[in-house]
């Protein structure tokens, strides 16, 4: 793999370091408002607000109320249908709301920033896994059934 390098006027450099590309860029962007540099590289905060808005309250309201409505249907689902699949997805939903509760929590005061991260990409990987397995499951089972020869 060949690394790449994008270069704008006197902003930020980015290089992907590939096999024979070991040099760091130096950016002539220096960091403000939370940003750092680590061996020569720009690194920015992940998470831009650090203050709890009421714009960020209902965001998060709202999606907390969405994840919980799409989980809710999946389970639904799952309860009539009664499969492997339906599970797997019901779980993925599931993952969801849970991300939603994790971000209440952080907005409480109850998990601190840093769990927090960890844990939204903890439940990201869940969730990924989870519809990943779901539709693999899926397959097996219509190929075992001969569905779709």
């Amino acid at each position: 793999m060949r690394g790449f390098e994008r270069r704008t006027n006197r902003h930020l450099s980015l290089r992907a370091v590939g096999p024979g590309n070991e040099q760091p860029v130096v950016s002539p962007f220096r960091p403000s408002g939370g940003g750092s540099f680590v061996s020569g590289l720009l690194v920015l905060p992940c998470h831009v607000a650090t203050t709890v808005t009421p714009m960020l309250v209902v965001a998060v309201s709202l999606a907390g109320l969405g994840s919980a409505v799409v989980a809710a249907l999946g389970i639904a689902a799952f309860a009539q249908r009664r499969s492997g699949s339906y599970l797997l997805v019901a779980l993925a939903l599931s993952a969801v709301l849970a991300r939603s509760a994790v971000a209440v929590l952080t907005i409480g005061g109850v998990m601190p920033f840093g769990p927090h991260h960890t844990a939204e990409h903890a439940l990201d990987f869940v969730l990924v896994t989870l519809v990943l397995a779901a539709v693999y499951y899926a397959r097996r089972v219509e190929s075992a059934a001969g569905v779709n020869r």
